[in-house]
């Protein structure tokens, strides 16, 4: 992801600061509630004051090639779909942040990416706009395949093709891009002039401005929308000690042009003046955030996936929705299968089950509407957005304060609405120590309101998100909670074919470490167990290590696999199919698993397998031996993004093979 980390602090009022320290008393570290002092607020919404017509693919989030669960060899898997479409999601943006523009799309690095075919099969199973990012750093050509492959060639009718992902985080600068946009846009719509061409720019800061001012005076004849993506907070602005200060940054501020939910706006502004000043009047344009996050890079759990971001999330959608000619959005990022730092930016686990964000992204797409309409709020601790479908007026409420529950008396002008309404509710500890899947165990809970009419009094809970559903005298409220992506159970892992000569096949292995399974009450997938380098698949099925992401890890490292033949064997070969290889690794054998004897290492290794994900061979004296230990101690730098998915600083093996050769 970015790595741009400036950001601007403000001090907070000592009001605050009261309810900081309140906060802190009332809500403890495993998020038990005490009783809250009641705050008053009004609303006002009139149901007749149209503002805009709301386009629902504002509702989306990102994929990318390295979502590699959504298809179990080749198949959608049936339990990802089900969460997905349960989220409402109407918009799949691809191919996914400055990994995108290394990505090659009829060149995938390994077999389990998703390729277009699946990406498009994938947005259709879920209802959802496709758009799809371009790597110009390829050639036109390149780019000009893709578009005849997707909208020639097949049926797909991808409108819209943006032209590069984050530009200015990988050295193209404002006059390259220029070049490049005035290049590929006009050949690609020479393959279809139907489709709309993007340009990625931003306007967090006077540089970024300046960047898109050249791009917008340079190209603006070949573009037809833009994409500003929105990060806003760097992960170590502050530490966990610091986190309700964080939670205020994101949810309070009003005036800061770089961090809070309400930044998005004067970003969007400056992009508006800039391209209305040199674009031709007649030339009509979209504006979209291709991704959004709270966090700009290499989050933290506390950071993204305790409440607080459900409520950010419900926030950014209000402000989003409000915008002019903000047509499609997109949250970073669906599902990421390999946790960064022990937290993922997907707004769903790996293990299918949703993430706080999922909920806040829920409350739009099932219980808000299609026109948005005026209202107003009295106070900064609570946010209200407003809309209205068939005989039904729809409110979204954020209470932003941590600590107090806000009775509020509702006006509601033009619209008369029966006795019962109904609310969805997104809250619970602030911290999920104690929730059943901690991170994972949030969700809406339902509350009718009896006695309404066109002003009544309802109090909004403490640290909140809610929707509220008032039919009139022809509408009904809707019923239940919507499906969120409760446990399921993952797929079964592929066994392959029978072997005679692969010692190793089918046997049990033990690993220092593997991927996902730090976090035992948060996760519960098995995609990277040691058993699946054991399994006769080399394509589909592999082991990975822990994520070792600063470099200083690198001296330290000292991760191993280690196989049990079940009884002492005769064998004097090894193959590692590697995913994620090891430059510096041992081979020892032993009888008890506890005295172990060196037989080679990476010296005697014999490249059957050119990188990337290389195999090696290595031969070495007959051994007779229950257990074969590899020790990797050294992988002197990442591979390319994608190369092995996101997992790019671990140590991966797709299958290990031993044999008794003549």
């Amino acid at each position: 992801m970015k790595t741009q980390t400036g950001i601007f602090r403000i001090s907070i009022t000592s009001l605050v600061i009261a309810a900081i320290i309140s906060s802190l008393a009332v809500y403890s570290a495993v998020g038990s509630v005490g009783v809250a002092s009641a705050s008053t607020a009004t609303v006002t919404v009139n149901a007749t004051d149209v503002i805009k017509n709301i386009d629902n693919r504002i509702y989306g989030v990102n994929t990318a090639p390295w979502d590699e669960l959504v298809f179990q060899k080749g198949v959608i898997d049936e339990n990802y779909l089900q969460t997905v479409q349960d989220s409402g999601v109407t918009f799949l943006d691809y191919s996914g942040g400055l990994w995108g523009d290394a990505f090659v799309w009829n060149d995938p690095a390994i077999p389990t990416m998703q390729t277009t075919d699946q990406y498009i099969e994938f947005c259709r199973a879920v209802g959802a706009e496709p758009k799809i990012s371009i790597n110009v750093h390829e050639s036109v050509e390149l780019a000009e395949n893709w578009v005849y492959y997707c909208n020639v060639e097949h049926d797909y009718n991808v409108k819209y093709w943006q032209l590069h992902q984050e530009p200015w985080y990988d050295g193209l600068r404002a006059r390259s891009y220029v070049a490049k946009i005035n290049e590929f846009a006009p050949a690609l719509k020479a393959i279809d002039n139907t489709i709309l061409i993007g340009a990625c720019v931003s306007c967090r800061y006077p540089s970024e401005r300046n960047n898109t001012t050249t791009v917008v005076k340079g190209a603006w004849q070949n573009i037809d929308f833009y994409n500003h993506n929105s990060y806003f907070i760097s992960p170590t602005a502050y530490n966990y000690d610091q986190r309700q200060d964080y939670y205020d940054e994101l949810l309070y501020k009003t005036t800061d042009e770089v961090s809070s939910s309400k930044s998005i706006r004067i970003w969007l502004a400056h992009l508006r003046d800039i391209v209305n000043k040199y674009k031709d009047p007649a030339k009509p344009v979209e504006y979209q955030v291709g991704s959004y996050n709270a966090i700009a890079y290499y989050p933290a759990d506390w950071q993204i996936n305790y409440l607080p971001q459900g409520l950010w999330v419900a926030e950014l959608l209000g402000v989003m929705i409000e915008q002019e000619n903000l047509t499609m959005a997109a949250y970073w990022h669906m599902q990421n299968p390999y946790p960064v730092k022990q937290a993922s930016y997907g707004y769903v686990a790996p293990d299918f089950r949703p993430y706080v964000a999922y909920y806040g992204l829920q409350l739009y797409t099932y219980y808000f509407g299609d026109e948005l309409v005026s209202s107003n709020s009295s106070t900064v601790d609570l946010s209200v957005y407003a809309s209205t479908s068939a005989n039904k007026l729809h409110l979204m409420l954020i209470n932003k304060d941590p600590v107090n529950d806000i009775t509020t008396t509702f006006t509601l002008q033009n619209w008369t609405p029966q006795s019962t309404a109904r609310a969805w509710i997104l809250d619970g500890p602030t911290e999920p120590d104690n929730l059943p899947g901690r991170v994972l165990g949030y969700g809406l809970r339902t509350e009718d309101i009896n006695n309404v009419s066109s002003q009544f009094t309802w109090t909004v809970p403490s640290y909140s998100a809610v929707a509220i559903e008032l039919p009139n005298s022809q509408g009904s409220l809707s019923t239940g909670i919507p499906p969120n992506g409760e446990v399921r159970s993952t797929s079964s892992a592929y066994t392959g074919p029978s072997s005679e000569t692969n010692l190793a096949l089918g046997k049990t292995a033990t690993a220092s470490t593997v991927a996902l399974s730090t976090m035992p009450t948060d996760y519960s997938i098995d995609a990277f167990e040691t058993d699946r380098a054991l399994d006769n698949d080399d394509t589909y099925t592999r082991w990975a290590s822990k994520i070792f992401w600063e470099s200083t890890d690198y001296p330290d490292l000292n991760e191993w696999f280690q196989l049990d033949l079940g009884e002492v064997t005769t064998f004097n070969r090894v193959i590692i199919k590697w995913g994620l290889w090891a430059d510096t690794y041992t081979i020892s054998v032993s009888n008890d698993a506890q005295d172990w004897t060196q037989v080679a290492s990476n010296v005697n290794k014999v490249v059957i397998k050119d990188p990337p994900s290389p195999w090696d061979q290595i031969d070495f004296t007959t051994q007779n031996a229950r257990y074969i230990k590899l020790g990797m101690t050294k992988r002197a730098s990442a591979p390319p993004h994608g190369q092995d998915g996101i997992c790019t600083n671990a140590f991966a093996i797709w299958e290990f093979e031993v044999y008794n050769v003549a």
